[in-house]
């Protein structure tokens, strides 16, 4: 009986052994086969670029995105710098001399000075021009030449003329002219030259007779009316 047991478990034990060899070679054969499969994938994979490349169809290309060109502005930038601009030249104004008196020095261009008679109050007929402006002698001057120059000719302007002078009425002094030197004449008295007095401003007025005893107006003969104690005192 023992035998018989001993011998069931060696028979029991042997078929063990034959199925546990099974499984494991079961096994192997389970493993290579999931390595031959794991290997081949690759090839698979590596071949599909070989089939797109041997295709005929074109390839796409992506275009760069568009660049967008803005239009140019008014506005300067930070280098840019403003042309210089060239100022129009500008006409400077027009200088105007004023003469030192309301009295005309130059006569009227068409026509010579007119020297007149005029009735004064207090001196009686004196010379004046045609206006009435009274015309004065200076005792510095002498026959046919004009001691007043410069400065003293802003206060007593010379009667200029152009074309000589006319004597009117009763004048018994001979009137003619004096060339002052830079081509202008100027109106004599006997020979003696002939001057406004800056003060005068309305026909008549004798405000220049007697300054600093020099200056005096101009008699009918042409002679200065000096008061008598100055007449005197030169003879």
């Amino acid at each position: 009986m023992t035998e018989l047991i001993i011998g069931t478990q060696r028979k029991r034990t042997g078929l063990l052994a034959i199925i546990m060899v099974m499984v494991a070679l079961a096994l192997v054969a389970c493993t290579d086969s999931e390595d031959s499969t794991a290997t081949s994938a690759p090839a698979t994979a590596t071949s599909a670029p070989a089939t797109t490349t041997s295709e005929s169809s074109p390839t796409t290309t992506t275009a760069p995105p568009a660049t967008a060109t803005l239009p140019p502005t008014d506005t300067p930038t930070d280098t840019e710098v403003p042309a210089p601009t060239t100022p129009a030249p500008t006409t400077p104004p027009a200088t105007t001399t004023v003469a030192p008196t309301s009295v005309p020095q130059v006569t009227s261009s068409d026509s010579p000075p007119k020297i007149v008679i005029t009735s004064n109050g207090e001196f009686g007929d004196i010379l004046t021009d045609s206006s009435g402006m009274t015309l004065y002698i200076f005792d510095r001057d002498t026959e046919g030449v004009s001691n007043c120059p410069g400065g003293c000719l802003g206060n007593w302007p010379p009667l200029l003329t152009e074309y000589g002078a006319v004597a009117i009425g009763d004048i018994t002094g001979t009137i003619a002219t004096i060339d002052r030197g830079d081509g202008i004449k100027q109106v004599t008295i006997n020979g003696f030259p002939a001057y406004y007095w800056k003060g005068d401003v309305t026909e008549g007025e004798t405000s220049g007779n007697g300054a600093g005893n020099n200056w005096w107006v101009f008699n009918t003969d042409g002679t200065p009316q000096r008061p008598a104690k100055i007449a005197l005192a030169e003879h």
